[in-house]
């Protein structure tokens, strides 16, 4: 069969002659970018061998991707057996992350006209039910090219290849078979003219006269957020939210009996399940086996989930982030720290004049030019799922996919949302996951602390909640600067990094003036900089429990390391006590309490108790 080959994602290609089992027996390929592995064309090209749709002469083989399946490997095998093919995983392909990708090519008897193809690609569909609604549609274009079996290192266990032995598809009956069976409206919606990703480019219009009407795509979307683990309460969010993009938007009765239908349907299809994954017991062999985190900054930033980088205003927040970025999308270390290099998008929403000063100044300090760094300048409200959507089509049309997403900052991109209510962050919050899940990135936000800086982000507490990490950033001076993991989920808090910003000259203006910007200079790194209370009572409260525990022969209680000292909690109210003589003395105590009582809030001093004794200690 004549076929053609191209070097990654390249536009000319190279002709081959080759048989199917030379084909069909070719080896994995392991590559840290998908651009690395080889690629084939199903058919031959005209000279120059571009691939463009009018050079395709002849075509062979059917291709089905199969990106949001219901269907396993091994389902896929025993359903194709009558049919000489090959089925793989795709370079996507991460089962812990829900994300079950796989290939299928068919061999068929002979070439295939161009302008036979689709008519070839449906009439198999029709003939094999079973992969109605399961593949993407994409993979009609006639001079698409697909990436050989191939896998990043850190996913070569879960690559898989079978090679079926059955007989070729014999173009002529597929053909026949298309002209003289029609589908029902249903079944042809499931044909997919209209995609995943074209469901999340715009709204559905009523009456349109292509593709899935409102209802048939809502049922689509549903379905998908299902099956990429969105809990139920999430995926009815998005649903409604992403109702508002149609054409005109469907009444809020019918989408709720719309949902509800599909979500009874959902759970009572398998309910054995979800009564298999419920209170699963793992021994301590089977923890052992279970994966190691994935880092994308050793032991700060996880290479999924929502993280943030927050700061009072002029601390130097946004400078951190994007020498954060620009070192992920081409460097190894970060602040000494070993980083996974991936794929950065960078979303600005405020001073981009600014901000392209600040690239310009990274890359005269580091004297490289990262390709792998790309900006988004356009407005996004993540409040609205149409945006959202939007977004996630982008950047899927693009191939982005286990990278970096940053969006700075989040108050920019939520305008008009009122952070402190739960119900309106909670719907940012939702539209985030949805981008981080469906590239399998990590989205880091750049935000505001509050007006007390002690207390954390600005906004509603479900914020931090829902983060994976948190990083604070303060200021000593203008220049010096340093961060902190305020939060990490999977690692140690607390450890603090020093920066100082160099001025670094880009050349002058046109008035002969310096043009300038600054870029971060790594300082020491602080073992460990637990921030101290700020608070006037509080401060009283923990340098008097600090000098008792230092006199104090207790150690070793409440399950703690046998050189943790320890205090009993009454005398420490009763010499905190002591120290505030602006108080009635009948309200000291009192006092004492609540002091020591924030101190424990915030995590300043820890409390437990053993043999009917209460005990405070530090950390």
């Amino acid at each position: 069969m004549y076929l053609t080959k191209y070097k990654g994602l390249g536009t000319k290609g190279t002709p081959i002659n080759i048989n199917w089992s030379q084909f069909a027996n070719s080896n994995l390929q392991i590559v840290s970018e998908k651009t690395r592995a080889t690629s084939t064309g199903f058919y031959q090209l005209r000279e120059p061998y571009e691939r463009k749709d009018i050079n395709v002469i002849t075509m062979h083989c059917v291709k089905y991707d199969l990106d949001h399946t219901t269907l396993t490997f091994d389902q896929l095998v025993e359903s194709l057996s009558p049919y000489e093919a090959l089925i793989t995983t795709t370079y996507s392909h991460n089962p812990e992350n829900g994300q079950n990708k796989y290939r299928v090519i068919i061999n068929t008897d002979r070439d295939v006209n161009p302008d036979e193809y689709q008519s070839l690609f449906n009439g198999f569909i029709k003939k094999n039910l079973f992969l109605l609604g399961q593949v993407d549609t994409a993979v009609k274009d006639k001079s698409r090219l697909f990436l050989d079996w191939s896998c990043p290192p850190d996913r070569q266990q879960f690559a898989r290849k079978e090679v079926i032995n059955g007989q070729p598809i014999i173009v002529d009956e597929i053909l026949e078979f298309d002209k003289k069976n029609q589908l029902h409206s249903d079944q042809r919606n499931q044909l997919g003219n209209v995609s995943f990703k074209d469901l999340l480019k715009g709204g559905i219009t009523q009456g349109g006269s292509k593709g899935l009407g409102r209802n048939d795509a809502l049922t689509k979307f549903l379905g998908h957020l299902l099956h990429n683990k969105f809990n139920p309460t999430e995926a009815r969010e998005m649903c409604i939210a992403w109702n508002q993009s149609n054409i005109p938007p469907m009444p809020d009765d019918e989408v709720e009996r719309t949902i509800n239908s599909i979500l009874n349907k959902h759970q009572s299809e398998s309910p054995q399940i979800k009564e298999e994954k419920r209170y699963q017991l793992l021994s301590v062999s089977d923890i052992q086996k279970l994966p190691k985190i994935d880092w994308l900054v050793k032991d700060v930033l996880p290479a999924q989930g929502l993280a943030c980088i927050y700061g009072p205003s002029g601390s130097s927040k946004s400078f951190l982030a994007l020498d954060l970025s620009l070192s992920i999308a081409c460097k190894t270390e970060w602040f000494g720290l070993k980083i996974k290099c991936v794929p950065v998008i960078y979303i600005v929403l405020e001073g981009l004049q600014g901000f392209i000063k600040r690239v310009n100044a990274w890359v005269l300090q580091n004297k490289i030019r990262p390709k792998r760094f790309f900006l988004i300048r356009d407005d996004i409200n993540l409040f609205n799922f149409a945006d959202v959507s939007d977004l996630v089509a982008s950047l899927q049309e693009a191939n982005f996919v286990n990278g970096l997403i940053v969006i700075d900052t989040l108050n920019q991109a939520s305008p008009g949302v009122d952070e402190n209510s739960v119900k309106e962050i909670s719907q940012v919050l939702n539209h985030l996951k949805f981008i981080q899940r469906e590239t399998n990135s990590l989205t880091l936000i750049v935000h505001h602390s509050g007006k007390d800086v002690n207390r954390g982000l600005r906004g509603s507490s479900s914020i931090r909640a829902a983060l994976d990490t948190s990083i604070e950033v303060s200021s000593e001076s203008y220049t010096q600067k340093e961060w902190r993991i305020e939060k990490s989920k999977d690692s140690a808090d607390g450890q603090t990094y020093k920066y100082s910003l160099k001025e670094i000259t880009l050349g002058q203006d046109e008035d002969q003036s310096p043009i300038t910007s600054c870029v971060v200079t790594p300082g020491e790194k602080v073992l460990f900089s637990k921030p101290k209370p700020t608070g006037k009572n509080q401060k009283i409260a923990h340098s008097k429990v600090e000098l008792l525990l230092i006199l104090s022969p207790i150690s070793g209680k409440c399950f703690q390391m046998p050189d943790t000292k320890m205090i009993e909690v009454e005398d420490a109210v009763e010499e905190i006590s002591k120290a505030f003589t602006t108080t009635e003395q009948s309200k000291r105590r009192n006092q004492a309490r609540t002091a020591l009582q924030s101190l424990i809030s915030n995590g300043f001093i820890h409390t437990g108790s053993e043999d009917g004794k209460d005990y405070l200690w530090t950390s």
